[in-house]
């Protein structure tokens, strides 16, 4: 009598597919959780900081356009020969100014009312003192077309795991000095990246356009 024929066992192919579907379950909840991350809102909320007049010069606008709106730094020191500094500091508003993160710093001196007789060598040396120390760990190179003379300085991460870049623009006329620093990343689909550097080279001058009015 011939033995019955045994059937393959379903067994191994189930498992399988119980692998498959959960490998793809596991993949799609791993892209979900990097999505959001890399999405996530830097932003803080609104700040009521008091501003100062000499922070202030950095308009609304340009602002905006530097993804920069809360502030979080309004410091003004005035001195006996008129002349007076401030630095200033803002960040992202947190449902407002976009995604990735943003950091703007100013440094203002202003000697329109100054006595000093000094006053102009003064700011050349604040100049040729920030470009100095931006030497360190910056590349700077001369920048025309912002007051009466200028620097660009950036510092690039070594390698582009690291997502931070950071500019520096430093800047006077004759009434006035300022450096301007700015830094930042931006999101792709899944994580961080470097910004790119020609966005935040245009948004650091208009800054120091502004400050130097």
């Amino acid at each position: 009598m011939p033995k019955p024929r045994r059937h393959r066992s379903t067994i191994p192919l189930v498992i399988l597919l119980v692998v498959l579907v959960l490998a793809i379950i596991g993949g799609g909840i791993f892209a979900y959780v990097q999505y959001e991350y890399a999405h996530k809102d830097y932003g803080t909320s609104p700040n009521t900081l008091s501003s100062n007049p000499l922070c202030d010069k950095v308009s609304g606008q340009v602002k905006e356009r530097a993804r920069t709106t809360n502030p979080d730094k309004a410091e003004l020191r005035k001195y006996d020969n008129g002349s007076q500094i401030a630095w200033c500091g803002w960040r992202q508003t947190k449902g407002k100014d976009g995604e990735g993160q943003r950091f703007l710093q100013v440094e203002l001196a202003d000697s329109t009312e100054s006595t000093d007789t000094r006053r102009a060598e003064d700011l050349v040396e604040r100049l040729e003192l920030a470009k100095r120390y931006a030497g360190g760990d910056y590349q700077v190179d001369k920048l025309d077309g912002v007051g009466d003379e200028a620097y660009f300085a950036v510092k690039k991460p070594a390698t582009t795991s690291i997502t931070t870049v950071e500019v520096q623009v430093g800047a006077r006329n004759a009434n006035g000095f300022v450096k301007v620093t700015y830094s930042g990343f931006d999101v792709g689909t899944f994580s961080k990246r470097q910004p790119n550097l020609d966005d935040l080279k245009t948004a650091a001058v208009a800054v120091t356009r502004d400050a130097l009015r």
